[in-house]
Formats: C-alpha cells, structure tokens, sequence
C-alpha cells in the first residue's frame, strides 16, 4: 500500500485533486502491483500530524506551495516531510509557476510541479504521468530494501547485501542481536521475533538464530546440523526439522 498526500489550505481544492489522484493511482494500481490509499489535508501541520502518528515511509505528497492560513508554506513543508520520509516523493501543484526556482534553490527533490490552471484533461494526464513516474521510483527503491538488510550500530544505519548475511543470533545481553555475515561480525540492537517477521530472507532455524538458506552449504537431518559455505556448523532446532528437510529436499 502506497500512501498518498494532498494538502492545500482550500480543502475543497484538496479533495478535488484527490479524486483525481486516486483514479489515476486505481488505473496504474495493475502495472505496479500496489494498491494506494489517497487523503486530502486542509493545513501543513495537520499533513506532519499524520505523516509522524502512521510513520509513513516512501509515501508521495502532492502539495501546494503558499498556505495563507499558516507560517509555513509549501517549501517549508516538503523540508519536514522529507525529515519525516527521506524517500517520500513530492510534487507540487499550485498556481505560482514562478515560483518552481526556488524549489531547485532550496535543493528540494521536487518530482514534478504542475500548474492548477490547467484544463482538467490536462491536468489528469499530467498527474497520472507523474504518479506512474513516482510508482516506478518506489518500486526500484522497495527492491533495493530487499536486497539490502538495514541494522544499526549507535547512530549509524548499516546497510549490506543479503547475500552476504550467513545468520542473525542473539546474545546473552537484553535487545542485543549480532549479525554474522562475509567478512562481518556485528552487534546491534534488535529484537529477532520482529526481524524474523520483517525479513523474508531469513529462516527461523531456532528461538535463538535465523539463517539466510542462500548460504546453506550441506543439512545433516541425523545430527539437525547446518554447515554454512565457510565451514561453520549450527545446530537447529527439532521443531524446525520439517521445514530443513523440505529444503534439503528441494
């Protein structure tokens, strides 16, 4: 599901581009494999509200730059969201074509910026090109995310191939995971049950360890061994047998 934004200060304004956006993202929903989910916003603060209390990631915002009823404006608001949603795609669609420069002065990763006055067949054809153009950008970074496992050390994001990963374990310290992958040993906070839901990757071989299978060198079903292509042995767990021995027979 792809969340989408329309905010301007004339609510009716909002609600109207919505629908619009919402059946251009119901026409490109087939080609891109995800449906969408369109709401209109009448201010910039309540846009922020929404964007922090649901957490969106990788949302697309349509926006209009002046807001006569608020201090912040358009630009303004595209800097906040972008804080909230660094991937987000935003787009402006207002009246003040002559303000599109200082998107570019301001370095706001500005998708597209359509002109209101434009007829209505117009302005239908350019929003669904721009959202066909913001699905693709989301689907090329959604397959980077799955190729790419994402922990964090400190304050820093870690980012390495899911290939490389050998097996995500738990320590004997509370929320601490360490991560063994080609060439890395790792600790970072986490908590497996969540990791195991999120990645698809890996495959739960204990209540302690996951396990990419990519790097699965040989099963042993009479000793319920795993050894890995570097040579390192696991033990897994009997309850898991069933699913190690579909996968040494597969």
């Amino acid at each position: 599901m792809t969340e989408i934004l329309v905010c301007d200060d004339d609510l009716l304004q909002a609600r109207s581009l919505s629908k619009t956006v919402k059946l251009a993202g119901e026409f490109l929903a087939e080609d891109y494999g995800q449906s969408v989910s369109v709401s209109a916003m009448g201010s910039p603060q309540e846009a922020l509200a929404y964007v922090a209390d649901r957490q969106v990631q990788r949302g697309i915002y349509f926006l209009d730059i002046e807001f006569a009823k608020s201090e912040m404006d358009g630009l303004d608001l595209a800097e906040e969201l972008l804080r909230l949603d660094p991937q987000g795609q935003i787009v402006f669609v207002t009246t003040h074509s002559e303000l599109a420069l200082q998107t570019f002065q301001r370095r706001i990763g500005t998708l597209d910026y359509i002109v209101k006055n434009a007829d209505l067949d117009s302005l239908q054809e350019r929003v669904v090109a721009t959202l066909r153009l913001a699905l693709e950008r989301l689907t090329r970074l959604n397959l980077v995310k799955k190729q790419t496992f994402t922990y964090k050390v400190g304050r820093q994001l870690r980012n390495i191939n899911t290939d490389d990963v050998y097996y995500v374990v738990t320590t004997p310290f509370p929320h601490k995971l360490q991560l063994v992958a080609k060439n890395l040993r790792a600790e970072f906070v986490g908590n497996l049950k969540q990791l195991d839901q999120e990645c698809d990757f890996l495959l739960k071989i204990s209540q302690s360890c996951l396990i990419n299978p990519k790097n699965i060198a040989e099963i042993d079903l009479r000793t319920r061994t795993i050894t890995l292509f570097d040579g390192e042995k696991l033990k897994y767990a009997r309850s898991c047998g069933r699913q190690l021995r579909e996968l040494k027979q597969n």
